[in-house]
């Protein structure tokens, strides 16, 4: 009789152990100590823990993007290529899945009688678009621009077809919500501080700092419609930005220094905010009411923009604010909802069912083991891609051709930096603030 109550319960979890590595780990305490490891100069340690991980299992593709972007700022180019190449492919074979099931939100028998964090990791648009982006980056650090061309593009792309395919999804979530009868309005309270968040931004996968580095490149290449049309598209999103102005001006009247050079400075700051765990009590359609665990972003947890500051030959200029990453991961968790509570809705009822028939077929022990069971594998999934920045911004300086000293000044962080100007040409100069590091990156076009 013990070893059939220990396969009811025990079964279930073998299973979600063996298909995901943060359904007993919260994943965001896992990579904080891969975050502190770029400050404190032991990356080379932390891509070594997150070697096994992102080989195979369920959460492979996160760990992939991961070691990707650590891998980038340790000036590994080819192995971070690699990575991303396969994250790209790993998102479009989950496309090709994602149709096949498309005819219900619960994926699987491991996910219905455990949680979300059994679910192989999909991946959010948002992300998506950052892996073409951060490509791009690779391929220039290679010297292969053609490759960085094709990136920009695919992000360009993305960005394009994704709000269509997003509309739709968010469409049929509530439309299966109705049919499950989910009382989406009863809930709706519980995640209202989502809101505040979100509504900073227009879309869950727009992103003007890839925009805008898409428009840089074209406007380098000499390629002014298309930097035109990309510096537009970001303009749409930050109409009071004058760096984004500026940028449209120059490419629609093709303006191009006559003896200087173009410095382009691209900033990313900080670590994208982390999930936190909320409680939420729903009714059911079988009139019960159970307390099920959902993941929550709330404004405090992230802090305030703190900016670039770039000092040349005495004048000073500050990039403004182009993506804010945890409003895109808010919105794009907001719109996750309805299928989440489908999702969560329907498993507390298929939980409640086994532990029934636990109870009634083997008694207090029965009853007991899947009390447990059903303790243990309730949490709420934390997952997302966490070395992404959480706040990007961009501008152009333009700077006599030549070896130049430039003082950057970022929150926590300030150094001297000398940058290679070659007249009527592009240089890129990518700074990253890890909080108290800044890694930088020249890129010449």
């Amino acid at each position: 009789m013990f070893r059939k109550i220990a396969l009811i319960t025990l079964a279930p979890l073998t299973l979600a152990g063996c298909a995901t590595t943060s359904l007993f780990s919260p994943y965001p305490d896992q990579m904080a100590a891969v975050q502190s490891s770029l400050d404190a100069g032991t990356g080379e340690q932390s891509l070594g823990s997150l070697a096994s991980k992102a080989e195979s299992g369920s959460d492979a593709l996160l760990y992939r993007l991961e070691r990707a972007r650590l891998s980038q700022l340790l000036e590994k180019f080819e192995d971070s290529r690699a990575d991303f190449d396969w994250a790209g492919n790993a998102f479009d074979q989950g496309d090709m899945k994602a149709t096949v099931q498309a005819s219900s939100l619960v994926s699987g028998v491991t996910s219905m009688i455990t949680n979300d964090n059994a679910i192989g990791y999909s991946g959010d648009a948002y992300e998506r678009v950052f892996v073409h982006a951060f490509q791009a980056f690779n391929y220039l650090a290679l010297k292969q621009v053609d490759g960085a061309e094709v990136e920009l593009r695919r992000a360009a792309d993305q960005q394009r077809n994704l709000a269509e395919k997003n509309e739709a999804e968010i469409a049929k979530a509530q439309k299966e919500a109705e049919e499950k009868k989910v009382p989406l309005d009863k809930v709706a309270g519980h995640f209202a501080g989502l809101d505040e968040i979100a509504g900073q931004v227009r879309s869950s996968f727009q992103n003007a700092y890839v925009l805008y580095l898409s428009g840089a490149v074209w406007e380098a290449r000499g390629e002014w419609g298309r930097a035109a049309v990309d510096y537009r598209q970001a303009l749409e999103m930050y109409p009071e930005n004058k760096e984004l102005q500026a940028a449209l001006t120059r490419a629609e009247k093709r303006q191009r220094p006559k003896n200087n050079g173009t410095v382009v400075f691209l900033y990313e700051e900080g670590f994208a905010p982390r999930k936190d765990e909320i409680k939420v009590p729903i009714p059911t359609f079988t009139g019960e009411v159970v307390t099920l665990a959902f993941p929550m972003y709330h404004a405090s947890s992230q802090a305030a923009y703190g900016g670039l500051s770039v000092s040349y030959s005495g004048t000073t200029k500050t990039a403004p604010l182009l993506t804010n990453v945890g409003a895109l991961a808010a919105r794009s968790l907001k719109e996750k909802i309805p299928g989440m509570l489908v999702r969560q809705t329907l498993r507390a009822v298929a939980k409640h069912q086994i532990q029934k028939q636990a109870g009634s077929q083997f008694g207090p022990l029965g009853q007991l083991a899947g009390n447990v069971y059903n303790f243990i594998s309730e949490g709420a999934d934390l997952r997302s891609w966490l070395l992404l920045p959480a706040y990007t911004a961009a501008m152009q300086m333009e700077l006599p051709a030549g070896t130049q000293s430039v003082d950057l000044v970022a929150p926590g962080v300030s150094m001297a930096q000398t940058v290679e100007v070659k007249a009527r040409r592009t240089t890129l100069v990518r700074v990253v603030n890890t909080r108290s590091r800044l890694f930088i990156q020249t890129f010449e076009l």
